[in-house]
């Protein structure tokens, strides 16, 4: 399932369809109907939307650190296939550049924002499975230790897009690459030990969270694919 820009092919699983087009919006639609319409049409891509949409734009930068240009991320979710007036996606971006910051926008907000709250007791087996693996609490964990662990049967890339492991696991890594690394990398210091940190974590699973939610809340059968995968994720 790669695509050849670091992100996966789009999965589809239970009633989500895999094509919509922008529903009609209201006149005047408010700011929380702009990200309530933008949430439905990256979650209509299917279970991966989510990762896919992250993963398309941290593969075109090998030194992403987070911040991108306002301008850079209308278009990447233009060229990513969001359907929508471009007058409401500069408005979404107004809400997640709340303060202003000279048309730099800090990514992992925008994506918080455009993922909504991930229910509580998701948010909790999330946590309790990230505390088994860093047992120390340091708050985050050794890439190599991680990739001991990481089984990825009940993976969505595995059992809806037929993905080998070694595909499931570079997307992990490609999804937690976090700055410290990066500069690791491109200094060459091998002697540092490489980490997914705690936020990393959470962030990865919570996109999975919200490509299988609705955007109020979460039903019986998605929350037990949720566990399922996450638990069997990490044994």
């Amino acid at each position: 399932p790669g695509t050849g820009d670091g992100s996966v092919s789009t999965l589809s699983r239970g009633n989500t369809a895999n094509n919509a087009s922008t529903r009609m919006l209201a006149n005047m639609p408010s700011d929380e109907d702009i990200i309530f319409e933008l949430q439905y049409l990256v979650r209509c891509k299917g279970v991966d939307a989510f990762w896919n949409l992250r993963a398309f734009f941290m593969s075109g930068d090998v030194e992403f650190d987070g911040k991108i240009d306002r301008g850079d991320l209308k278009d990447g979710l233009i060229c990513w296939g969001i359907s929508m007036d471009p007058r409401y996606l500069d408005r979404a971006i107004d809400v997640a550049d709340s303060k202003r910051t000279n048309g730099v926008i800090d990514f992992n907000r925008f994506m918080q924002l455009l993922r909504g709250e991930i229910p509580l007791h998701r948010e909790e087996l999330v946590a309790r499975v990230w505390e088994s693996l860093d047992s120390d609490g340091a708050g985050s964990v050794p890439v190599t230790q991680l990739n001991e662990r990481f089984n990825s049967e009940n993976h969505p890339l595995t059992t809806l897009g037929q993905a080998s492991r070694d595909t499931v696991w570079q997307q992990f890594r490609l999804l937690t690459r976090n700055r410290r690394n990066n500069e690791m990398s491109n200094s060459n210091l091998k002697a540092k030990v490489v980490v997914v940190t705690r936020s990393e974590f959470a962030d990865y699973y919570a996109d999975l969270s919200a490509g299988l939610s609705s955007a109020s809340s979460a039903d019986a059968e998605s929350d037990g694919y949720f566990e399922q995968v996450i638990t069997s994720n990490w044994n």
